[in-house]
């Protein structure tokens, strides 16, 4: 007969996997600069044929690469591009009544 005890231990193996892939699918959000939502939905199937085939992560990743591999070099841009702002203020010693006058926030 089953127990109660194996029913709450294979319940809890739920749990931690459950939790291992939430903290998984951030981490992915947090490299891929995305939103930890958007990732979460792209992971948790939500029709039901779909819920038991985890190819499909890997599907999506390979069928979005060019616009996750574009979205990555944009943002790196974007961050070089700052720091090299960040840099150029700080050579320039602007004080704040400068900055405002150049439209900078201090």
């Amino acid at each position: 007969m089953i127990t109660w005890k194996e029913i709450a231990k294979a319940g809890q193996q739920i749990v931690d996997a459950h939790k291992e892939m939430v903290s998984k699918s951030k981490a992915l959000a947090e490299l891929l600069q995305y939103n930890d939502d958007y990732i979460l939905r792209r992971v948790l199937h939500e029709k039901p044929a779909e819920r038991g085939n985890s190819d499909k992560i890997m599907f999506w990743l390979e069928v979005n690469k060019d616009t996750i591999v574009d979205n990555l070099k944009r943002f790196e841009s974007e961050k070089n591009t700052e720091r090299e702002k960040a840099k150029l203020l700080a050579t320039l010693k602007l004080n704040d009544e400068q900055m405002k006058l150049l439209g900078i926030k201090p």
